[in-house]
């Protein structure tokens, strides 16, 4: 949905603090995504509050509310943190971060821009008494909010590219995406189908989230703490506050948005399982667990390739996102979008320091290098 402010009311912001600034601005927070084209599941307020819960600080909440005259055309929900950076120490405003919650942006309506509203944003923060010298997103996605913003403020910004974020469009039909797949990897998905089908009696469940789906959850955590995850302690199980989340994301339940878990069975048995959330018309793959015992059938690829399929054959799925840029990745051909770390500093001296001060960290590293090289 496309939606154009009026230019005759003067941008404004409006500063909530503290655990209950989520539930404060919910019902505007709920009514500007309907003013996104395509509204990322971590841009609602739900899975803010669930993150905050179980892996945030929700007593550091900030939620800065944009305005245009009293309504709401943009959210930025942030935790006040002392950040560090370029071996300088900053009190900060920093957006949402976790291994396990690795994108975040602003949410803005259509046709909006972060540059408008910096003056007011700066304004509104002093009235609020709150210490601040930058306002850091930890992984913003090429083309949102802020790094528009770290081109519009530029200097006042400093952004560092981290990495990819690879998608695939499926506004087409599948074999447009898999034209451009390695031959090996054709071959590869060809052996591995055949293969399961041999194996047993084999079906894929797409399970919607919600209290009667919850089967589905638990089995997906049984599956990925059965092997090396669950050994080493790094399974969402091992940790009760992030399988907390995770299910609390899974039994969500919010107007354009839902999580899905689609279980691969193999005589009956559950024997993989890839955790989706959907949003805007794009899937977000999450998580692939899969009984070791059966990791000669390649489940993960399988996945993979199921969900790309029953996506592009779905007319409210546009995108599948991987969310990461992992380095299997390549053999299918996605398609890539930068992750940046975008910093907005309150004075430009600072940022032109932290500009300069990561020049010669990355110089001093390159002339080490060099010296580490043979026959330097």
């Amino acid at each position: 949905m496309t939606h154009s402010s009026s230019t005759t009311e003067a941008p404004n912001a409006r500063v909530h603090l503290g655990s209950g600034a989520i539930t404060t601005t919910q019902a505007a927070w709920t009514e500007l995504l309907s003013k996104v084209t395509r509204p990322a599941y971590f841009q609602f307020p739900e899975v803010h509050q669930r993150y905050l819960d179980q892996l945030g600080a929700p007593d550091s909440l900030v939620v800065i509310e944009l305005l245009r005259g009293q309504r709401c055309v943009g959210i930025i929900a942030a935790e006040r943190a002392r950040a560090r950076l370029a071996g300088m120490n900053f009190d900060s405003l920093a957006l949402p971060y976790h291994p396990h919650f690795i994108l975040s942006d602003a949410v803005l309506a259509d046709g909006e821009k972060l540059v408008d509203f910096w003056p007011s944003i700066g304004t509104a923060l002093a009235q609020s008494s709150l210490r601040w010298e930058a306002l850091r997103f930890p992984c913003a996605l090429a083309g949102g909010a802020a790094l528009t913003a770290a081109s519009d403020l530029e200097p006042l910004a400093f952004e560092r590219r981290l990495r990819a974020s690879n998608y695939f469009d499926c506004t087409g039909p599948y074999e447009q995406i898999s034209a451009r797949y390695t031959d090996l990897l054709k071959k590869n998905l060809q052996k591995g189908w055949k293969r399961i089908e041999r194996t047993g009696a084999f079906e894929v469940k797409s399970v919607r989230g919600g209290e009667e789906g919850l089967w589905a959850f638990d089995e997906f955590l049984r599956i990925e703490g059965s092997g090396w995850k669950g050994q080493q302690g790094s399974s969402i199980a091992a940790d009760p506050k992030l399988a907390q989340f995770w299910k609390e994301l899974f039994l969500l339940q919010s107007a354009g948005l839902y999580a899905e878990i689609n279980m691969m069975m193999l005589d009956g048995a559950a024997i993989a399982g890839q955790f989706c959330v959907v949003s805007g018309r794009t899937a977000y793959v999450h998580k692939i667990a899969y009984d070791e015992a059966h990791k000669r059938l390649s489940p993960g690829h399988l996945f993979i390739e199921y969900l790309l399929k029953k996506s592009c054959a779905d007319p409210q799925i546009d995108i599948v996102s991987v969310v990461s840029g992992a380095a299997w990745h390549a053999d299918w051909a996605p398609i890539a979008r930068d992750v940046h770390e975008v910093w907005l500093f309150r004075r430009g001296w600072q940022a032109r320091l932290v500009r300069l001060a990561v020049s010669l960290i990355a110089r001093i590293r390159r002339i080490k290098q060099r010296g580490q090289q043979p026959g330097a």
